[in-house]
C-alpha cells in the first residue's frame, strides 16, 4: 500500500504462512529431505572456499561436507547483544521478528570473512501492541492509514500520520515513552477489514487491545492523556480536513497518494497504544548479483551463497511492503539455482 513508500498500490496481500506450506509441499514432491532440530554452527572452510557446515546434532557436533551452502537464516531482530552493536538507534524499539532471528547466518558468514552492509537502514514498523502481550500477533494495526491520527502522551500529533510506516517508527521513538496512540472514529472503524491484518481493526476490539469511548474527553481519561489537548488535537486537525487552514503537519491524504483524511467525529472513537518494533534487520550480508556472499575486499568467497533477510543491498533507506517476503523468494531460488550450477562444476565436487 502507498503508506509503505509506494506512489501507487503494488503490494497484493496473502498469508506468508501459505506459501511457505505450499513451498515445502513441492519441495516434498520433488524428494529434498527437509531437517528440523539442527543447529548450524560453523561454516568449514579449506583453501579458502565453503566445503560444509559445522552442525550441532542432539547435543555431538557433526561435518556436513557440501560443494555449496546457502545461508537463508534471516536476521538478527532477536539477539539483543547485535541489535545493541550495529543498530543503538533502536534501543528503545520493541524487539519482535520471529523466533529463531539470532543472526546465526551473519556470525557464520563473518567467521568466513564476510562483507556487511546496510546497518543505518535498520527501522522500526509502527503499530505494535507493546510488551509481551500474547494478543499481539505480531502485525500490529495501522489505522493511521484508514483515517486515525498519531498522538503522544501530551494528546498532540507529532507527525503526517501519511509517511511510511518506518518514517512513523522513527517519529514514534522520538516521543515521551517512545509509545504513541492511533486515535479515530467509527467511520474509521467501518474501514475494517478482517483480510488485511493490519487493517482488522474489529480484531483488535474482539480481544480487548483497543480503548473505546463516547466522547474524546472520555477516552482521554481512559488512555491517560490531558482531555483538553486531545480535543484540541483533534478539533484543529478536523479544521484541516475541512480545508479551514493547512494541516500543522503537512499532511493531505490517508496513505501516500491515495484518498483524502476524513474528521475524526462520529462515536465511538477508540484508542491502539502503539510502539515501533524491529520486526527485521534490514542489512546484513554483501552478495552480488548470483547471490554469491562477498568479502570484505569484493571478492566472491568460493562455495558460499545467501538469501533473504540475511543480506544487505536491497531495501536501502525505505521500506515497501512485502519485499521481505519477495526478497526471499526471488533470491532465494536464484541463490538455489547459483549454488547447484557451482555445486554441478567437477572442479569443486
Amino acid at each position: 500500500h502507498a503508506g509503505s513508500g509506494q506512489s501507487v498500490a503494488r503490494s497484493h496481500s496473502t498469508d506468508p504462512s501459505r506459501m511457505i506450506d505450499t513451498l515445502l509441499r513441492r519441495a516434498e514432491e520433488l524428494g529434498v529431505s527437509v531437517e528440523f532440530g539442527i543447529r548450524a554452527v560453523q561454516l568449514l572452510v579449506e583453501a579458502e572456499a565453503v566445503v560444509g557446515v559445522l552442525c550441532e546434532i542432539s547435543g555431538a557436533l557433526v561435518e556436513v561436507r557440501a560443494a555449496s551452502v546457502v545461508l537463508a537464516t534471516g536476521g538478527f531482530s532477536r539477539n539483543l547483544e547485535l541489535l545493541e552493536r550495529f543498530v543503538p538507534h533502536m534501543a528503545n524499539a520493541i524487539h519482535g521478528g520471529a523466533v529463531g532471528s539470532e543472526g546465526d547466518g551473519l556470525l557464520m558468514g563473518w567467521k568466513a570473512g564476510a562483507d556487511f552492509r546496510d546497518t543505518p537502514y535498520v527501522k522500526g514498523t509502527f503499530g505494535i501492541y507493546p510488551g509481551d502481550d500474547p494478543r499481539e500477533g505480531g502485525t500490529g494495526i495501522l489505522a493511521v492509514y484508514k483515517g486515525a491520527v498519531a498522538v503522544n502522551f501530551s494528546g498532540r500529533r507529532f507527525v503526517d500520520e501519511s509517511l511510511p510506516y518506518k518514517a512513523l517508527g522513527d517519529a514514534c521513538l522520538a516521543q515521551e515513552g517512545h509509545l504513541a496512540w492511533q486515535v479515530f472514529d467509527q467511520q474509521t472503524m467501518d474501514r475494517d477489514d478482517p483480510d488485511v491484518h493490519i487493517y482488522w481493526f474489529s480484531g483488535r476490539l474482539a480481544t480487548g487491545l483497543l480503548e473505546t469511548a463516547d466522547t474524546l474527553e472520555e477516552l482521554a481519561d481512559k488512555i491517560g492523556v490531558p482531555a483538553d489537548e486531545l480535543i484540541r488535537t483533534v478539533e484543529g486537525y478536523n479544521a484541516a480536513v475541512r480545508g479551514e487552514h493547512l494541516d500543522a503537519f503537512g499532511r493531505r491524504t490517508l496513505s501516500g497518494t491515495e484518498e483524502l483524511p476524513t474528521e475524526l467525529s462520529r462515536p465511538p472513537f477508540y484508542a491502539h497504544l502503539s510502539g515501533s518494533s524491529v520486526l527485521a534487520t534490514y542489512c546484513g550480508l554483501t552478495v552480488d548479483p548470483e547471490t554469491r556472499v562477498l568479502d570484505v575486499y569484493g571478492e566472491p568467497i568460493p562455495g558460499l551463497f545467501a538469501a533473504g533477510e540475511v543480506t544487505g543491498g536491497f531495501h536501502g533507506n525505505g521500506y515497501v511492503t512485502g519485499t521481505s517476503v519477495g526478497k526471499s523468494g526471488i533470491f532465494g531460488r536464484l541463490a538455489g539455482l547459483a549454488a547447484c550450477a557451482y555445486a554441478s562444476d567437477a572442479a569443486h565436487v
